[in-house]
């Protein structure tokens, strides 16, 4: 049984929006402000979502920048190109 199929079943309509009153606007200022901020992500999280995402099949970082490489040669080039 999926969540929909429970919601009817118990009798709950799911099309009409569910509101939650706000009490202060103390309250309200401070839910504002907590939904206006940008979740901010680990490192390890975007760099695990940068190696997913990159175009070379198993890419190597490299440790001064970061920026991820196609292999171990790439990462070399880069470091004496870039980093010296």
């Amino acid at each position: 049984m999926n969540g929909i199929t429970l919601f009817k079943k118990l009798g709950c309509n799911i099309e009409r929006p569910v509101t939650i009153p706000v009490t202060t606007d103390s309250d309200h200022e401070e839910f504002s402000k907590i939904a206006s901020e940008a979740p901010i992500a680990s490192e390890v999280t975007q760099s695990a979502v940068k190696k997913v995402l990159s175009k070379h099949k198993n890419p190597i970082a490299c440790p001064e920048s970061g920026k991820l490489m196609k292999n171990e040669r790439g990462v070399k080039q880069n470091i004496a190109k870039m980093h010296k």
